[in-house]
């Protein structure tokens, strides 16, 4: 419950910043294949006008918005051991 509510407090305080926002995007570990901690966010950020698809959130759809959500929110797959392969490799290369 806590890092679901640090979530919130952060992303409400980016989203107030930018002046709202259009998307969501869960990703890594715990936005990719956490649909519990999902839940909790997106109830938190209802203010936004995001609303989850309960069917689609459990099912770790990539599209997580329900039928008329004001926000839109994805599932966006991390490539995080890429990421390091590729940086591990530029630096090997580099000398």
């Amino acid at each position: 419950a806590h890092f679901a509510q640090t979530v919130v407090l952060q992303a409400g305080a980016m989203i107030s910043a930018m002046g709202g926002i259009d998307a969501i995007a869960f990703t890594g570990g715990i936005g990719e294949h956490d649909a519990q901690m999902r839940a909790r966010i997106a109830e938190g950020l209802a203010w936004t006008g995001l609303r989850l698809d309960a069917a689609a959130n459990a099912a770790n759809a990539l599209a997580l918005a329900a039928p008329g959500s004001a926000v839109a929110a994805w599932i966006v797959p991390a490539a995080e051991e890429a990421e390091i392969a590729d940086a591990t490799r530029r630096l090997l290369q580099s000398g």
